[in-house]
């Protein structure tokens, strides 16, 4: 059996306490390149989160005005079905006083025809839109702002016979629409972000813009 030097044994601990540094710096420089990762991504994610903030704010509005075509839409193909199962007229209209309005609140009269005024129609009921709230809340956009606008084809009120259909189309318009638009842009009359839900043909077809 060959003797144990203490050099040898100094030499073995030396080799051992070797590996257990480089080990202890593996450990050290895998944390700093983790933590290194993780504030890139962090930093990322923040850079894409702020740069996102104008695009979500400029979209809001288009999104807001999406609900708000999809609650129209149902509102016009209930009248649509009233007037197939009452064999009556029915209209559904929004405030023409020329105020802005910020309820987006509207009624829906029956009629003996289509013809006849808005007055002389009978109640049925009245309702409102979620327009949203703050800087970017849709208000309705009526005729005589659309006109100024160069939006043609807008409409206040919207009329439809069991018979004879859409009170638009027989009056031969090519367009027919209700508009909603975010409230500060109808001051700048900025027409991009407006929201549109046409109406087609006799049948009055439903689609949104």
């Amino acid at each position: 059996m060959a003797p144990i030097y203490d050099t040898d044994l100094e030499k073995e601990r030396w080799i051992k306490a070797q590996w257990e540094n480089y080990e202890l710096w593996e450990q050290i420089e895998a944390k700093l390149r983790r933590r290194k990762r993780i504030w890139i991504a962090t930093t990322v994610f923040i850079a894409l989160l702020i740069f996102s903030i104008p695009v979500v704010i400029e979209r809001k509005a288009k999104w807001l005005g999406q609900v708000t075509l999809r609650d129209l839409a149902r509102e016009i193909n209930s009248i649509k079905v009233a007037a197939s199962l009452e064999h009556s007229a029915f209209r559904i209209s929004f405030d023409e006083s020329g105020q802005l309005n910020y309820q987006l609140s509207y009624r829906i009269d029956r009629m003996k025809s289509c013809g006849e005024p808005g007055a002389s129609g009978e109640f049925v009921r009245s309702g409102s839109l979620d327009g949203g709230t703050g800087a970017e809340r849709l208000v309705f956009l009526d005729m005589k702002r659309a006109e100024e606008m160069n939006l043609p084809g807008i409409l206040n009120e919207f009329c439809y016979d069991p018979t004879l259909g859409s009170e638009s189309a027989l009056k031969g318009n090519e367009l027919a629409a209700f508009a909603f638009i975010p409230a500060n842009d109808l001051t700048g009359r900025r027409s991009d972000r407006v929201s549109l839900l046409f109406l087609n043909g006799e049948s009055a077809e439903i689609s949104v813009h």
